[in-house]
């Protein structure tokens, strides 16, 4: 297999190419194309072409969340699409505090080989880090998670926020996946994967969830008569209360004001959407708000919320 045109040079030792990361991986700045490429070469090698990896994290010196919860979704497609657990090994990096973070934040045990079973571990040991297809089952999972990370919200609150969590995954089953098989990305279902995150150093919490679907530009135009929009653009144009691609079913797309409504849990939090090649994001500390077309994609959707503690 020739290598030499891939950003990052996989080597093949024994018969298991090995797949250095780059120092940063972060979607959030400067470093997003590298990253997504670095995730990218995981499912051609694993996915496409069923080639053995060995990802090497030793150089690692900064994982951000959504990044994280990326490349748990990379790794274990790969082991359920390959239907090989150890379709992928792992060395964890060698820097002392990311170690740490590595394998005491629950992510070690998200991505270590395994298949089915190891996913069902995950929720039965409310790690921070699960994946579904399921959303009644899901969203109450994130409740329980949530209460076990000490965060306690308002009934209120916590109303608000089970909703939009609960239209995020439900989004993933009726939407992302248009367009594929019934049993779309070679095995997986229509599935998704999420995170609860606290950082109490910055005494805030992020619930972030992904799937590997169409992205939401191509879930519109694939139905619809709207003109074309950059795809940021076209993420703030289904935000709305009752945008939806069934334009000839006007009780349709009314749960996507549930996801941004989770943003007036308080007022400084946060949303940011990032779908196939758009980015949009919301700060209501601030007032601010971007949407924009990005050169790279991310290969799905990805929300973040951010909220403090």
């Amino acid at each position: 297999m020739n290598t030499a045109h891939l950003p990052f040079k996989p080597k093949n030792i024994n018969g298991r190419f090995h797949l250095t990361a780059p120092q940063s991986l972060c979607i959030y700045g400067d470093d997003i194309s590298e990253t997504l490429k670095y995730l990218s070469i995981i499912g051609d090698f694993t996915v496409n072409k069923g080639q053995p990896l060995h990802l090497d994290f030793s150089e690692v010196l900064k994982l951000t969340a959504a990044a994280s919860v990326m490349l748990f979704a990379e790794i274990t497609r790969a082991q359920l699409a390959t239907n090989k657990s150890d379709i992928i090994t792992i060395s964890p990096p060698t820097d002392k505090t990311q170690r740490r973070i590595f394998i005491g934040s629950g992510l070690f045990k998200a991505i270590k080989p395994g298949g089915e079973s190891k996913l069902e571990n995950l929720v039965l040991s409310k790690n921070i880090y699960q994946s579904g297809i399921d959303p009644a089952k899901f969203s109450l999972s994130v409740l329980e998670q949530i209460k076990s990370s000490g965060i306690n919200l308002s009934p209120h609150h916590k109303r608000i926020f089970s909703r939009g969590v609960q239209e995020a995954m439900l989004n993933v089953i009726h939407h992302a996946y248009d367009g594929f098989s019934s049993d779309p990305l070679t095995g997986i279902g229509r599935r998704w994967w999420h995170a609860i995150i606290v950082n109490r150093e910055k005494n805030r919490i992020a619930f972030i969830i992904y799937d590997k679907g169409q992205g939401i530009a191509n879930s519109m135009s694939a139905s619809t008569s709207l003109p074309l929009f950059n795809h940021g653009e076209c993420i703030k144009h289904v935000l709305p209360r009752g945008v939806s691609r069934f334009t000839d079913q006007p009780e349709r797309g009314k749960g996507t004001q549930d996801i941004l409504q989770v943003t007036e849990i308080e007022d400084n939090s946060m949303i940011v959407i990032y779908s196939d090649h758009g980015r949009y994001m919301e700060d209501k500390k601030t007032g601010l708000s971007e949407c924009l077309h990005m050169k790279c994609s991310v290969h799905g959707t990805l929300i973040e919320w951010q909220f403090p503690l």
